[in-house]
């Protein structure tokens, strides 16, 4: 019984995913340790389901397997499990992914655990003030209407303002299939990748800012062919990718990958000089944001290319630094030059 050697670990979990199904083939058990388990975890793991000398748990007939157990096995929670959930169920942001009942129901379960931790322990400092209103019970509605419509694949009407500035925002209204939320810890807000559907029947992938939207209703059309996301998502990322080397003062190389754990990146590591060189992909629409989250990082960073990006870096550096100037002209008497 070596692979059992952690409890509640991935071999544990497999195991008794297969001992729940009433019949299964070798094939499908095969499936189910590639999907839930690493690489090897088919080598190592049905040669000793399926001896019938090793762990004895299988039944065999007609090359189907049954579970010799009387009971269906369970996984129990850990004390320390509880506390987590305990813990996560006070984030504001959880609700919007359970109805009241459920939240009601889980309260109850966990009456007597103590969270793990509580919120006021964390404070964001980098974090905008200006997020979506989580609290909110439209909000809530309007955001379950929406991923229940995504997991289901059903068109919905949605009305949102659009426009930049408050006092320039028109409403529009479209309808759209509901593809993946994107959340912005930066910002505090949830973004939502969606396709609009035209009377014509033309689609376009867009990306609505879930505080922008103002009501939801829900339509019976749905589409039953398969929408590839990861293509729909893969055509709004930049061709090019911003190419960065690290220092490691500061700890900013680990600091970089969690910033940017979001991001799809190939990343290089000289032994020698401790120098992380990064090449970063992102979303066409996420530009300004990806330049500002670069420049926090200061002096322990440089861009190195494409061209217009690092034009983009050193005009912002520019125009903090007349700013600056403007305050104490002697001490920021040089200009970078934008070549």
């Amino acid at each position: 019984m070596e692979l059992f050697s952690e409890i509640y670990g991935i071999y544990y979990d497999i195991v008794t995913k297969i001992l729940q199904k009433q019949c299964i083939t070798k094939k499908e058990m095969n499936e189910m340790a590639q999907k839930y388990g690493f690489d090897e975890s088919p080598l190592q793991m049905l040669p000793k389901l399926l001896d019938k000398t090793s762990w004895r748990l299988l039944t065999e007939k007609q090359q189907h397997y049954s579970s010799k157990l009387q009971k269906s096995p369970s996984m129990p929670l850990t004390m320390l499990e509880k506390q987590f959930l305990k813990a996560v169920l006070s984030e504001k942001r959880c609700w919007l992914f359970l109805e009241e009942e459920d939240k009601k129901r889980l309260e109850l379960l966990l009456k007597e655990v103590s969270p793990l931790f509580r919120n006021d322990m964390f404070h964001f400092f980098d974090q905008y003030q200006d997020g979506d209103d989580f609290e909110d019970i439209a909000y809530q509605k309007r955001f379950r209407c929406i991923h229940q419509a995504m997991k289901s694949k059903h068109i919905v009407i949605i009305k949102y303002f659009g426009g930049h500035r408050r006092e320039k925002r028109i409403l529009h209204k479209g309808n759209f299939l509901p593809l993946k939320w994107e959340y912005s810890q930066k910002d505090d807000k949830f973004r939502l990748y969606c396709m609009k559907i035209e009377q014509s029947g033309k689609t376009n992938t867009m990306v609505l800012n879930m505080g922008r939207i103002v009501s939801v209703e829900w339509t019976s059309e749905k589409i039953d062919s398969h929408v590839e996301i990861q293509k729909i998502l893969y055509s709004r990322r930049a061709k090019i990718p911003i190419v960065l080397k690290i220092t490691p003062e500061r700890n900013a190389i680990e600091r970089f990958l969690v910033e940017f754990s979001t991001y799809e990146k190939e990343s290089e590591y000289d032994e020698q000089t401790g120098i992380c060189t990064v090449r970063l992909w992102y979303m066409k629409n996420d530009e300004t944001e990806v330049l500002i989250k670069i420049l926090g990082f200061g002096p322990v960073l440089k861009v190195l290319s494409p061209p217009f990006f690092v034009r983009q870096i050193k005009q912002r550096i520019n125009r903090q630094m007349e700013l600056m100037a403007k305050q104490t002209p002697s001490l920021y008497p040089y200009k970078i030059r934008e070549e």
